[in-house]
């Protein structure tokens, strides 16, 4: 049998709308390969835009606190932490649930990022860590356009 364990997922896109009947609706989700063109030394070329992490885990794992790490692989100095689940806040009661087990615990959190400066190829990567274990939370590529057209424009 295969082990029931926690699992995450990230969208990376430029905009989250939270709409008033409840949907939430994602705008310009990158799909990846991200290119990103050159842009005057100092600018960012890598514009704001926000990261939306899906965090699964089976009803009853574990009570340890859930956070997360996102880095840029060519910015060693690049990092936001947070936490998603602090320990103890499972909830104390049954969870209303439809269908059979397992039945998954679900929390999702946005993280919003900085314009970047990207002088290289890298990867945008979150790490979720649930206690002293952690588990990979989804990854952008990030490419550099070097050719210089004149029609181009940053996105």
């Amino acid at each position: 049998m295969t082990p029931i364990v926690p699992y995450a997922h990230t969208l990376f896109c430029d905009d989250v709308r939270h709409e008033v009947n409840g949907k939430v609706s994602f705008i310009g989700v990158f799909a990846g390969p991200l290119k990103l063109l050159e842009a005057p030394d100092g600018q960012p070329n890598l514009p704001p835009f926000q990261m939306v992490m899906h965090y699964f885990e089976p009803l009853e794992y574990t009570d340890k606190a859930v956070t997360f790490e996102v880095k840029v692989s060519c910015d060693p100095e690049f990092e936001i932490v947070g936490t998603l689940l602090d320990e103890g806040s499972r909830p104390k009661v049954p969870v209303p649930t439809m269908g059979k087990p397992p039945f998954y615990l679900t929390s999702n959190f946005i993280v919003p990022l900085p314009p970047l400066r990207i002088v290289g190829e890298c990867v945008l990567s979150c790490t979720i860590f649930i206690g002293e274990d952690s588990i990979k939370g989804g990854s952008l590529w990030l490419q550099l356009e070097r050719e210089n057209d004149e029609d181009r424009t940053l996105i």
